[in-house]
């Protein structure tokens, strides 16, 4: 039996009506897409400034700790319970804020990053087939005029994508192939049985610091609204330890492949 190659992919990216994005949110059928306002490109400002009215512009206790620098990003986030994200680090300061709803954290010091297992993928994207094309634009023209009843029940599913290598930022990428919160992890990779996780629940009215570097996966319980503003990172001492560690777990890695090969050549 020939294993299958495991592939990074990257969403699908599309501009939408926020009522079609809403219609696609409210269909929680097993077999739907997962739609995800998720783009973190100061999407709040740049995109929807009509809704920064509604928020600060940014935290001023935070630019003072900061060093008196404004936000590099204000980023809106919506999703439910089906939106999980894959165990990742930020270059920034990060003042989570939920709006609404409730926000699942699981976060790792830096530290941690010894005990991690990384792989090297090739990449991929997501994107809508032609029929998928169609339903979502019958979706996104229910929206803005008068239509009939079935393309007001039109829904997108898993089967109306595919993946594609193009358009993809690189043709691979290094990750991190483990979820935290699931037991096959620890079986898989039992040095994750070393880490010191830190879960938390952040909920409407609380905000949440995520320092530069730490590694978390985020998810939501049920529909939830979200802010977070992105501060830049110093690129002080924290940086400078975790580049040392980062060299020193390659260099044992390394060391531990060479020793396998001699082993194997005798």
């Amino acid at each position: 039996m020939v294993e299958k190659e495991l592939v990074f992919v990257y969403p699908c990216e599309q501009t939408l009506q926020f009522s079609t994005f809403f219609d696609l949110l409210e269909n929680n059928e097993s077999d739907a897409a997962v739609p995800y306002l998720s783009q973190q490109n100061d999407n709040l400002r740049s995109e929807m400034p009509i809704l920064m009215q509604d928020v600060d512009e940014s935290l001023t206790l935070v630019e003072e700790l900061f060093g008196g620098t404004a936000p590099e990003a204000v980023n809106l986030w919506i999703g439910d319970n089906r939106s999980v994200s894959s165990i990742h680090k930020d270059h920034y300061e990060n003042m989570y804020a939920v709006i609404q709803g409730e926000k699942w954290f699981t976060l790792f010091p830096p530290t941690d990053f010894v005990h991690f297992p990384e792989e090297t993928y090739p990449t991929g994207r997501y994107e809508l087939t032609e029929e998928g094309n169609n339903k979502l634009d019958m979706l996104d023209h229910s929206n803005i005029s008068i239509c009939n009843e079935s393309s007001k029940k039109t829904t997108i599913s898993k089967c109306d994508f595919s993946v594609t290598s193009s358009n993809c930022p690189q043709s691979h990428l290094s990750w991190l192939p483990f979820d935290p919160e699931e037991s096959q992890s620890y079986i898989k990779y039992p040095q994750l049985h070393s880490t010191n996780p830190i879960r938390c629940k952040v909920r409407a009215g609380e905000v949440l610091y995520i320092p530069a570097m730490w590694y978390h996966r985020v998810t939501q319980s049920q529909f939830t609204i979200a802010v977070n503003y992105w501060y830049d990172q110093r690129f002080d001492f924290r940086y400078v330890f975790y580049q040392t560690v980062k060299s020193l777990r390659n260099e044992v890695k390394n060391a531990i492949k060479d020793q396998d090969g001699d082993e194997k050549e005798e």
